[in-house]
């Protein structure tokens, strides 16, 4: 009798796993000052932070390409990216934070050197900036990249927005209009600046989360392609 093949189910998980892992490696500086400096660690509850970032770092590094930033764009993209959340545990807990703990941060803080405008652009009071249109490209991508980025997961925009609604349900529509309405404008902003090419495979501006996630995943099947070839 022919022995049946159960399918690995394990498989897509670790090289998503692996992936990230290789991610945090290559961005040590960020990691320290969310880990050792914003002390969201694992045992603690908060490593779902550092995947939240880490997540959005492999967005912003996607966009970067695919819309040709400059290394150095790319580069303030991404270290905003990876460590815009260092304050949570600080903010909410700040007991939990000894001196010593403050002067260190400070420490890891410089030497990962995130711009100030781009760390703002993450923050709830962006918004009213984008509306006095005062706000740059970049600062709006910083944001863009914010909002689709739930948790660990790449979603629209309108799902993001919603999920929002439930946390705070203090906001109005009227808050709810103008961040679509954000979003929508960045999301034009970028669609413009991609090639013919991915324009085509995309669609629709509304689509670039989709295809971006799908890009990502892309990338942590590859490496594991790539290493059980060299195995």
């Amino acid at each position: 009798m022919t022995e049946q093949v159960v399918p690995d189910e394990t498989k897509p998980r670790q090289s998503k796993r692996d992936f990230f892992e290789q991610l945090a490696l290559s961005h040590l500086p960020e990691m320290r000052l969310l880990f050792r400096g914003g002390k969201l660690y694992k045992k603690d509850q908060w490593r779902n932070i550092v995947e939240h970032s880490l997540v959005q770092v492999a967005v912003a590094d996607e966009l970067s390409d695919l819309i040709g930033l400059s290394p150095e764009e790319k580069d303030d993209l991404i270290k905003v990216a990876a460590c815009h959340d260092w304050r949570k545990r600080l903010e909410r807990y700040p007991d939990d934070f000894t001196k010593k703990d403050e002067t260190q941060v400070r420490t890891f803080l410089k030497r990962v050197g995130p711009k100030q405008n781009l760390m703002y652009a993450t923050g709830p009071d962006f918004l009213k900036r984008f509306l006095k249109g005062e706000s740059s490209f970049l600062e709006r991508l910083q944001c863009y990249i914010d909002d689709i980025v739930l948790d660990s997961d790449v979603i629209g925009y309108d799902r993001r927005l919603e999920e929002t609604r439930k946390r705070y349900p203090e906001l109005d529509d009227d808050f709810f209009e103008k961040e679509r309405g954000l979003d929508n404008q960045v999301a034009q902003e970028i669609f413009m600046r991609l090639p013919f090419s991915v324009q085509g495979q995309i669609g629709e501006p509304k689509h670039i989360p989709n295809f971006i996630r799908l890009r990502i995943e892309k990338r942590w099947l590859d490496n594991k392609q790539e290493e059980l070839s060299l195995g």
